[in-house]
Parts: C-alpha cells; structure tokens; sequence
C-alpha cells in the first residue's frame, strides 16, 4: 500500500496543555537550590512563560496564577529587605546630622559621637537588616549584594572611627595637642553653600591613595581637631575657591601644580581686621571658641572654629542637585520648588539641556534632609514635579530653568509660563534648625534629639 504523505496525527488540545503542564512542573522541580526550594522567583516568572500559550485554559490559567503569586511573594521578600536596608541608611544620616549640629564646636566631642552612632547602628545592622533578611528569606536565597555592601562600608567606616578616636585620647608631646600622629591621613569633607558659607553637612573619611575625598572637595589650609578640612570648590576670576563662614579660600587655576605638588586651598591667615582670613573673621564674628581651637591658633595649627559657621541643612543654594536619603535625585529650582527625576539619567539629561553640568548628579549634589525634602513644593496641581521620559516627550516649546527671565524651577512642557507653587507652601526662613527644637521629624515619633543624647540607643527602638 502505498505510503500517504502530509497527513499528521492529530493531537487533542487537552493533551498538549497536560503536557505543556509537566514541562513547566518539571522545570520548577530541576531549579531549586540545594534545600530543594525555589528560591529565585525568576524560576516561576520562566515556567509562567512556558504556560503563557495556553492562558486560556482553566488549569493552565490556574498554574500561571499559582506560580505568579510565588513569584511575587518571593519578590516583595527581596524588595523588603532592600527597604529595610534603606530607611536604615536615611535614619543613620539624618541621626548623624543632628549630632554634628550638637557637636561642631567640639572636634574630639563630635568624633566620640560618630563613633558611638555608628558602633551602635552596626550591631543593628546585623541584628535587625541582615537577621531579619535571613529569617525571612529562602535558605537558599543569597542575601541581596547590596545589603552586605552596605554592612561592608558600614564596619569600615566604624573601624576607621575607633582608631580615631582612640588617637584623641593621647597628647602629642611636641605639639601638646590630642589626635592622629598623622592627621593628613583623615579628612573632614564639609559641604557649604558657597553663597552664603554655610555647612550643610559634614563628614569624616580616611585619606589614602585608594581612598581619595570626594569629587569636587579640596583640601584646604583650615584644620578641625588637626585634621584637614576638605570643601567643595566653585571657581571666580581664574581662581578656585571654597567658602567657609565668612573665610575664603583659593588657589590659583593656572598655579594648581607647583613643583609636582598640587596646593592645597589657601585662607589668608594673617590678615587685618575687614579682610576675609579666618583671624580677621573671628574679630568680627561672635561664637564660642573651644580650648583647641585657641591653641591650635596661638601655635599656628590652623585650627578653624566650625562652631562659629552656621550649621543648617536646608541651606542648600538654588539651582542645585539634591539626594535625599533614600536615594532619590532632585533638582532643587530658583523659587524653591523641588522636582524628582525618575532616575539620575533623567536628571543628567536634564542638566545638559539647562546648559549645566550632568556630572553634577554624581559629584556635587547636596543631601536632602527628610524635613528639607518634605517642607519644599514639589507640585503646582497637586501632582508630584517629575523629570522623567514623558518630561523630555512633551511640547518643544517649553522655557527650560534658570534660563530666561523669571523662570526659575523645571517648566512644565508644554507651559508658556513658570510654574507656581503652592500658595502657602513655601518655607520661611528658619532660624532655629529642626534637631534644636526637639520635633519630631518621622511619622514614628522618632526624635533626633533625644537619640543623640544615647548614641548607643539609636538604633534600639529610639
């Protein structure tokens, strides 16, 4: 009989599903880890494609359904411990804000401090980010990298603080003053706003080769405790210069290598009365001076006296790029409203359209307080002021920020005019920071005051 050709066997549509359904089972089962459990919601996500053709079916529809919910579940676990690990990181900066507030009249006294934060926050850390993630992971789920990243820096920046301050606890027998035999070995990294010369915020880090300051931050002739004070820099008439309180400090663009060395920022020591020299500043400026400070002047260590510089974290000057601690990015505009940029691409395109720079977003933004980012308008009908894909989509005939006349926070595309914020919304001057006053500055009730008074505590349901 002769052979037919083309003629397939037919296969029932159950059948295929049946088996569609054991492949997608059999998946799941050669992809667990080696406690036998799926701990990658990636594996559900791949077998709910295999099922995909067959949506339409009862058990297949169920099996999709099925696996999605583990996926998810296994998802939000992951994201939960990524949420943990973040409000840990925003509550550590906002707490070491507040005792740098309290403590920046006293070098040795704010060093203690940050110890004690940090040593405190790091037994937390374990505890409570990394324990709670454990416990509520898969065995065989790896911790997420950005958790342990986290923990890493965390212990690095304690060690180096413990050695710090154990340096305090001895005198220099030359010099007769407590600290590191080699101060040049730290650095303070003091972000002020070059308009007015305020602090902003303030932080401490080992100097080394590997371990270089921060973009934009140059050291300067000023010393805090002996240690360097690094600033961050704008430049004027050839000249780089970084402003702290009334003092200036420069160096010449042209002259920055002399010799194979680069200079370090100068402040005119010994100037008069009416000039810009740190000495000059302290005739005229009225603030507590410590016993450090007065005799790291009378031997000419260049000891500046933080305590007399404003300290105030929503002096942040106009037209800048704002991080707050959480991670998000923003673009702080000339009338004072904020803007979010979905991602820091985003805000870098942004930047290049504004004529500023983009590298801005990486090496000069300010950190944004939660009272600094909860207190600025950030809407003009209720929505949130967003930098995003659909920003860049709209309208071609838009006026970009502190380009043109009057316009001053991100225009709206698509809008002939500047945007308005809220009436009522904008903030007063403040003469009392929020950390002096005790408030509350989360919804928890959490008060920095009263944990900076326990440095030990905060981190222990404070």
């Amino acid at each position: 009989m002769a052979k037919l050709l083309g003629i397939k066997k037919y296969v029932p549509r159950s059948n295929v599903i049946t088996e569609t359904i054991r492949m997608a089972e059999n998946y799941i089962k050669t992809h667990t880890d080696e406690y036998g459990e799926v701990s990658n919601p990636e594996v559900y996500n791949a077998a709910t494609e295999i099922l995909s053709p067959f949506a339409d079916d009862l058990k297949a529809a169920n099996k999709i359904a099925d696996y999605q919910n583990k996926s998810l579940k296994l998802t939000n676990k992951i994201e939960m411990a990524e949420n943990d690990r973040v409000l840990f990181n925003m509550k550590l900066q906002e707490s070491i804000i507040g005792a740098t507030q309290e403590n920046i009249s006293d070098p040795r006294g704010l060093i203690f401090k940050l110890t004690s934060i940090y040593g405190a926050a790091l037994d937390d850390y374990d505890t409570n980010i990394l324990g709670k993630a454990l416990e509520s992971l898969p065995k065989g789920q790896k911790i997420p990298q950005t958790l342990l990243d986290s923990r890493d820096k965390l212990d690095e920046k304690t060690r180096m603080l413990v050695n710090l301050s154990n340096s305090y606890l001895t005198i220099d027998p030359t010099t007769e003053l407590a600290g590191p035999v080699n101060a040049d070995a730290y650095g303070f990294i003091v972000q002020t706003n070059p308009q007015t010369g305020a602090i902003v915020n303030l932080g401490i880090q080992e100097i080394t080769s590997l371990d270089t300051p921060p973009s934009g931050y140059v050291k300067s002739n000023a010393r805090f405790g002996r240690v360097p004070v690094y600033l961050n820099t704008y430049y004027e008439n050839n000249k780089e210069i970084g402003r702290l309180g009334g003092v200036l400090f420069e160096r010449d663009v042209e002259e920055l290598e002399t010799g194979g060395i680069v200079k370090s920022l100068e402040g005119k020591w010994g100037e008069e009365e009416g000039g810009t020299g740190p000495l000059a500043w302290l005739s005229r400026t009225i603030g507590a001076i410590g016993a450090e400070t007065q005799k790291g002047l009378k031997q000419q260590q260049q000891e500046f006296p933080l305590g007399a510089v404003p300290f105030d974290y929503f002096d942040i000057p106009k037209e800048s790029v704002v991080k707050d601690g959480k991670g998000d990015y923003y673009y702080y505009g000339k009338d004072m409203s904020l803007w979010r940029a979905e991602t820091p691409e985003f805000l870098k395109r942004y930047l290049k359209e504004i004529g500023k720079n983009p590298e801005d977003v990486d090496n000069k933004f300010y950190f944004g307080h939660s009272d600094f980012i909860n207190q600025m308008p950030r809407s003009e009908d209720g929505k949130e002021n967003l930098i995003n894909e659909d920003y860049f989509k709209v309208s071609s005939f838009e006026t970009l920020p502190s380009i043109g006349i009057g316009i001053s926070a991100p225009a709206q595309k698509g809008m002939l005019g500047p945007i308005i914020p809220i009436e009522g919304v904008a903030p007063t001057a403040r003469t009392t920071p929020a950390f002096l006053t005790g408030r509350e500055v989360t919804p928890e009730g959490y008060k920095t005051k009263q944990v900076i008074q326990k440095g030990e505590e905060i981190f222990r349901g404070g």
